[in-house]
């Protein structure tokens, strides 16, 4: 896997022969989008 951060965006690169390219964005404590066709979100916790 490979990836790159630009602000406030994740982009992740997989190396498994397929096109998905997961976007995730950060905001505060918490990274949202879709992987794999699912949404996640993740939440830092304290």
């Amino acid at each position: 896997m490979d990836g790159a951060v630009d602000g406030n965006t994740i982009r992740l690169r997989f190396d498994n022969d397929t096109d998905e390219t997961p976007l995730l964005n950060v905001k505060g404590g918490e990274i949202t989008g879709l992987l794999s066709g699912t949404e996640i979100t993740l939440r830092r916790v304290k």
